[in-house]
Protein backbone atom coordinates (compact mmCIF):
# COMPACT_ATOMS: atom_id res chain seq x y z
CA UNK A 1 0.00 0.00 0.00
CA UNK A 2 1.25 3.16 -1.13
CA UNK A 3 1.76 5.91 1.52
CA UNK A 4 1.95 9.75 1.03
CA UNK A 5 5.04 10.93 2.92
CA UNK A 6 5.36 14.50 1.63
CA UNK A 7 3.34 17.48 -0.79
CA UNK A 8 5.38 20.23 -1.79
CA UNK A 9 3.90 23.01 -4.29
CA UNK A 10 5.72 25.47 -6.29
CA UNK A 11 5.07 28.74 -8.10
CA UNK A 12 5.68 28.28 -11.76
CA UNK A 13 7.22 31.33 -13.30
CA UNK A 14 10.33 32.09 -15.56
CA UNK A 15 11.33 34.73 -12.97
CA UNK A 16 11.88 31.89 -10.87
CA UNK A 17 15.11 30.89 -12.85
CA UNK A 18 16.42 34.29 -13.92
CA UNK A 19 17.95 37.01 -12.48
CA UNK A 20 16.40 40.37 -11.50
CA UNK A 21 18.17 41.36 -14.97
CA UNK A 22 15.57 39.54 -17.16
CA UNK A 23 12.61 40.16 -14.95
CA UNK A 24 11.38 43.49 -17.28
CA UNK A 25 12.20 41.10 -20.16
CA UNK A 26 9.40 38.92 -18.66
CA UNK A 27 7.19 42.55 -18.14
CA UNK A 28 7.40 42.99 -21.77
CA UNK A 29 6.02 39.96 -22.92
CA UNK A 30 2.92 40.41 -21.05
CA UNK A 31 2.41 43.92 -23.07
CA UNK A 32 2.18 41.43 -26.58
CA UNK A 33 0.06 38.40 -24.78
CA UNK A 34 -3.83 38.37 -25.64
CA UNK A 35 -4.41 35.83 -22.80
CA UNK A 36 -3.65 37.45 -19.51
CA UNK A 37 -5.76 35.87 -16.54
CA UNK A 38 -7.50 38.56 -14.66
CA UNK A 39 -8.33 38.86 -11.22
CA UNK A 40 -12.11 38.59 -12.42
CA UNK A 41 -10.96 35.01 -13.93
CA UNK A 42 -11.49 36.30 -17.31
CA UNK A 43 -8.59 37.07 -19.96
CA UNK A 44 -7.54 40.45 -21.04
CA UNK A 45 -5.18 42.00 -22.84
CA UNK A 46 -2.29 43.72 -21.43
CA UNK A 47 -4.21 47.30 -21.65
CA UNK A 48 -7.34 46.04 -20.40
CA UNK A 49 -5.41 44.80 -17.07
CA UNK A 50 -3.58 47.87 -16.46
CA UNK A 51 -7.23 49.97 -16.60
CA UNK A 52 -8.04 48.12 -13.52
CA UNK A 53 -6.35 50.17 -11.18
CA UNK A 54 -7.49 48.03 -7.78
CA UNK A 55 -5.39 45.01 -10.00
CA UNK A 56 -2.08 47.10 -10.06
CA UNK A 57 1.14 46.37 -8.37
CA UNK A 58 1.90 49.27 -5.65
CA UNK A 59 4.78 51.09 -7.65
CA UNK A 60 6.81 50.79 -4.43
CA UNK A 61 7.30 47.53 -5.08
CA UNK A 62 8.51 47.90 -8.56
CA UNK A 63 12.21 48.74 -8.14
CA UNK A 64 15.59 46.81 -8.31
CA UNK A 65 15.45 46.51 -4.77
CA UNK A 66 12.65 45.12 -3.76
CA UNK A 67 12.79 43.02 -7.03
CA UNK A 68 16.31 41.36 -5.37
CA UNK A 69 14.61 40.93 -2.05
CA UNK A 70 12.04 39.03 -3.79
CA UNK A 71 14.05 36.79 -6.30
CA UNK A 72 16.41 36.20 -2.92
CA UNK A 73 13.58 34.53 -0.99
CA UNK A 74 12.03 33.25 -3.97
CA UNK A 75 15.44 31.00 -4.40
CA UNK A 76 15.45 30.35 -0.47
CA UNK A 77 12.47 28.96 -1.07
CA UNK A 78 12.92 26.35 -4.04
CA UNK A 79 15.85 25.40 -1.53
CA UNK A 80 14.07 24.75 1.00
CA UNK A 81 11.81 22.48 -1.31
CA UNK A 82 14.83 20.83 -2.49
CA UNK A 83 16.02 20.04 0.75
CA UNK A 84 12.39 18.53 2.21
CA UNK A 85 12.56 16.15 -1.03
CA UNK A 86 15.80 15.29 -0.72
CA UNK A 87 15.22 14.57 2.93
CA UNK A 88 12.23 12.67 2.51
CA UNK A 89 13.80 10.43 0.45
CA UNK A 90 10.33 9.45 -1.49
CA UNK A 91 10.24 5.96 -3.42
CA UNK A 92 8.54 7.90 -5.90
CA UNK A 93 7.08 11.23 -7.01
CA UNK A 94 4.15 12.09 -8.76
CA UNK A 95 4.22 15.01 -10.71
CA UNK A 96 1.40 17.11 -11.34
CA UNK A 97 1.53 20.09 -14.14
CA UNK A 98 0.54 21.42 -17.37
CA UNK A 99 1.34 20.93 -20.47
CA UNK A 100 1.46 23.75 -22.43
CA UNK A 101 2.15 22.17 -25.90
CA UNK A 102 5.01 20.06 -24.61
CA UNK A 103 3.77 16.54 -25.09
CA UNK A 104 -0.18 17.24 -26.40
CA UNK A 105 -0.86 19.88 -29.01
CA UNK A 106 -4.48 22.02 -29.64
CA UNK A 107 -5.74 18.89 -31.36
CA UNK A 108 -5.71 16.32 -29.05
CA UNK A 109 -5.30 17.91 -25.58
CA UNK A 110 -7.02 15.91 -22.52
CA UNK A 111 -8.43 17.56 -19.33
CA UNK A 112 -6.08 14.47 -17.35
CA UNK A 113 -3.10 12.35 -18.41
CA UNK A 114 -1.06 9.24 -16.73
CA UNK A 115 1.68 8.53 -18.13
CA UNK A 116 2.69 4.91 -17.40
CA UNK A 117 5.43 3.54 -19.63
CA UNK A 118 9.16 2.62 -18.18
CA UNK A 119 11.07 5.68 -19.06
CA UNK A 120 10.54 9.06 -19.92
CA UNK A 121 12.97 11.32 -21.57
CA UNK A 122 13.86 14.92 -20.86
CA UNK A 123 15.93 17.72 -23.58
CA UNK A 124 16.08 20.93 -24.45
CA UNK A 125 14.21 22.21 -27.22
CA UNK A 126 16.47 22.24 -30.50
CA UNK A 127 19.08 25.26 -31.56
CA UNK A 128 16.15 25.87 -34.49
CA UNK A 129 13.34 26.37 -31.60
CA UNK A 130 15.55 27.70 -29.07
CA UNK A 131 15.97 30.93 -31.86
CA UNK A 132 12.14 31.38 -31.49
CA UNK A 133 11.75 31.53 -28.22
CA UNK A 134 12.04 35.29 -26.41
CA UNK A 135 15.52 35.97 -24.55
CA UNK A 136 14.37 35.81 -21.29
CA UNK A 137 12.81 32.39 -21.62
CA UNK A 138 16.11 30.79 -23.15
CA UNK A 139 17.51 32.45 -20.25
CA UNK A 140 15.54 30.36 -18.06
CA UNK A 141 16.02 27.23 -20.03
CA UNK A 142 19.06 26.07 -17.49
CA UNK A 143 16.68 25.11 -14.81
CA UNK A 144 13.91 23.23 -17.09
CA UNK A 145 16.39 20.86 -18.94
CA UNK A 146 20.35 20.09 -18.71
CA UNK A 147 23.07 20.00 -21.66
CA UNK A 148 22.46 16.70 -22.48
CA UNK A 149 19.34 14.51 -22.79
CA UNK A 150 18.29 12.26 -19.42
CA UNK A 151 16.18 9.46 -19.35
CA UNK A 152 14.54 9.12 -16.24
CA UNK A 153 12.79 5.84 -14.80
CA UNK A 154 9.13 5.86 -14.23
CA UNK A 155 7.11 3.96 -11.67
CA UNK A 156 4.92 2.54 -14.34
CA UNK A 157 2.87 0.42 -12.44
CA UNK A 158 2.21 2.56 -9.68
CA UNK A 159 1.02 4.95 -12.71
CA UNK A 160 -1.00 2.04 -13.72
CA UNK A 161 -2.69 1.22 -10.44
CA UNK A 162 -3.24 5.11 -10.08
CA UNK A 163 -5.28 4.95 -13.39
CA UNK A 164 -7.28 1.94 -12.12
CA UNK A 165 -8.10 3.61 -9.25
CA UNK A 166 -9.04 7.18 -10.43
CA UNK A 167 -11.76 4.99 -12.51
CA UNK A 168 -10.20 6.06 -15.98
CA UNK A 169 -11.12 3.16 -18.06
CA UNK A 170 -12.32 3.66 -21.43
CA UNK A 171 -10.04 6.60 -21.54
CA UNK A 172 -6.78 7.03 -23.89
CA UNK A 173 -3.96 7.42 -21.79
CA UNK A 174 0.05 7.78 -22.44
CA UNK A 175 1.89 4.59 -22.43
CA UNK A 176 4.83 3.33 -24.36
CA UNK A 177 8.84 4.05 -25.11
CA UNK A 178 9.18 7.80 -25.64
CA UNK A 179 9.68 9.41 -29.06
CA UNK A 180 11.31 12.24 -29.42
CA UNK A 181 10.06 15.55 -31.56
CA UNK A 182 10.80 18.89 -31.72
CA UNK A 183 12.36 19.12 -28.12
CA UNK A 184 9.77 17.33 -26.74
CA UNK A 185 8.98 13.67 -25.49
CA UNK A 186 5.87 11.83 -27.28
CA UNK A 187 4.45 8.66 -26.02
CA UNK A 188 2.53 6.32 -28.18
CA UNK A 189 -1.33 6.16 -27.06
CA UNK A 190 -3.39 3.05 -26.05
CA UNK A 191 -6.90 2.74 -25.32
CA UNK A 192 -8.01 1.24 -22.11
CA UNK A 193 -11.17 -0.69 -22.39
CA UNK A 194 -11.50 -2.03 -18.73
CA UNK A 195 -11.31 -0.41 -15.63
CA UNK A 196 -7.96 -2.32 -14.71
CA UNK A 197 -5.21 -1.46 -17.26
CA UNK A 198 -3.31 -4.21 -18.76
CA UNK A 199 -0.45 -6.15 -17.29
CA UNK A 200 -2.09 -5.47 -13.83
Amino acid sequence: MARIILGIGSSHTPQLSTSIDWWEDHAKRDQSNPNLLGRDGEMHVYDELLSHTEWNVDAARLTPEVWQEAHQRSQDGVAHLSKALQDANPDAIVVIGDDQNELFLSDGTPTFAIYWGETIDDFAPDEHKQQTMAAGLRAALWAAHSGTRETYPVPSKLAAASSSALGLGQTTVMRGTPATCAGTTVMSKVEIRANRPPGM
